[in-house]
């Protein structure tokens, strides 16, 4: 085998070891698989150096082919995609056995890509898939560059204690109201930091963005709220630092306080708002951004999954009259922009030149 194919089937190893898909053994030194949960299917990678020694073979593939899919088909998945990343030094000879367009309809497509060692390119065959796992512009950058920044994502803790402390701040915050009136009472929610186009304007009182972050109107908001952010926040709290956290759920707090109240502004209303749901909607937007970053879910829950449940909420505000759009929309934004300079200054480099190798 030659060393431009060796290094290559190193290089991408690497990338998928450091990007934590689970690694399955193999019979030979020049494959290896690679494998992770996505979107309910099951992802499989294969890296394969084809030598001149070692040339493709469709029947001997085939037969791979099956034996693969009957030792995965008791896998409780939607679909298995086996994405089989050829490296070699002659593209041309092996481009038309692959340049197949794969049954999309079965529950086990198969793909191929071409690594060509000696040009350092990607070549995706014109009627294979494009995209898989938004894998191919990392791969082309590593083949072709020897470099790819990435985010990684790792567990930091296993507890939750910030997400629990916020949650008791707001239990507490609840009981205060009904203790002195009722947390359904327009007055008494003045009175403890509840956002009022009207009251804001003309005490000045801007402060109301962030306490109107921890007062819930009645008990359903509050129960909603509280289990929402023990759903959500204590999953993304485990694979971040304190410090992080809590700037992204407090940004997000307060930017949803603050589209709450330009919203307010702009449709002429002057409704009484508060709710941990700006807040909430921001550790969406932070689960979403971790999760796109480092292509890893954050204990099931993914970008795709975050951008439904988003898209579902502002509909769901928009059709309710109760509900406060402005504020999950200024959250998930808040989320967005806090979170960013975290996968920004985290990103490690991986790769490197021949000789910089190891």
């Amino acid at each position: 085998m030659s060393s431009d194919n060796m290094y290559i089937f190193e290089m991408l190893s690497n990338y998928f070891r450091a990007r934590h898909f689970e690694s399955i053994p193999t019979d030979t030194k020049s494959v290896s698989m690679y494998a992770t949960f996505q979107k309910s299917s099951l992802y499989l990678i294969n890296l394969i150096v084809l030598s001149d020694e070692k040339a493709y073979n469709h029947e001997m593939y085939e037969q791979y082919r099956n034996t693969t899919r009957a030792q995965f088909a008791g896998v409780q998945s939607d679909k298995v995609i086996l994405l089989n990343i050829l490296i070699v030094n002659h593209p041309k000879e092996i481009y038309h056995q692959v340049n197949y367009t794969p049954n999309l309809d079965d529950d086990f497509v198969d793909v191929h890509w071409i690594v060509d060692s000696l040009e350092q390119d990607l070549i995706i065959p014109e009627k294979q898939m494009k995209s898989v796992l938004g894998l191919e512009k990392p791969i082309k950058e590593l083949v072709t560059t020897g470099m790819q920044e990435f985010y990684e994502l790792t567990r930091t803790h296993n507890h939750s204690y910030v997400s629990l402390a916020f949650i008791i701040i707001n239990i507490i915050m609840w009981l205060v109201l009904e203790f002195n009136g009722s947390s359904t009472s327009s007055e008494t929610l003045l009175r403890f930091g509840a956002i009022n186009v009207a009251v804001m304007q003309e005490t000045g009182s801007y402060w109301r963005l962030l306490s109107s972050m921890f007062i819930h109107i009645g008990f359903a908001h509050l129960t909603y709220n509280v289990l929402s952010l023990y759903i959500f926040g204590s999953r993304l709290e485990k694979f971040i630092n304190t410090y992080q956290y809590m700037l992204i759920y407090v940004v997000s707090g307060v930017m949803g306080g603050l589209f709450s109240y330009l919203g307010s502004v702009f449709l002429g209303t002057n409704v009484i708002a508060a709710g941990a749901s700006g807040g909430i909607y921001g550790l969406l937007g932070a689960i979403l951004i971790l999760s796109k970053a480092s292509g890893q879910s954050i204990e099931g829950l993914n970008s795709y999954i975050m951008w439904l449940i988003f898209i579902f909420g502002i509909l769901y505000s928009v059709i309710s009259p109760s509900v406060d759009a402005f504020a999950h929309i200024g959250g998930f934004v808040g989320g967005l922009i806090a979170t960013t300079p975290i996968v920004v200054l985290g990103k490690r480099q991986l790769g490197g030149t021949k000789h910089e190798e190891g």
